[in-house]
């Protein structure tokens, strides 16, 4: 099976009238936060985070084009929980 899947045209991009990012879905549920740069994102990472990351992102980008959006607002959690009934 082939085909170009994922793929929006910038025409049909819709853009939030606040905080200006596109989106492929009219009013797009999203937080209007600001963006952040990305090596400052990773700036207390260890290196080894970083080139996960960029392997990562150069895998995606092998699929179509791809957008990074450091958030500056993203919740940093050092421990994580799961509860299973």
């Amino acid at each position: 099976m082939t085909g170009d899947y994922g793929t929006v045209p910038a025409a049909a991009m819709w853009s939030c009238p606040h905080c200006g990012r596109t989106f492929a879905n009219r009013n797009q549920s999203h937080a209007c936060a600001p963006l952040g740069e990305l090596d400052q994102h990773f700036a207390r990472a260890i290196p080894d985070v970083r080139a996960a990351f960029d392997r990562v992102l150069a895998a995606a980008s092998e699929l179509g084009p791809v957008q990074v959006l450091p958030r500056t607002d993203a919740p940093y959690r050092q421990e994580m929980g799961l509860e299973v009934a």
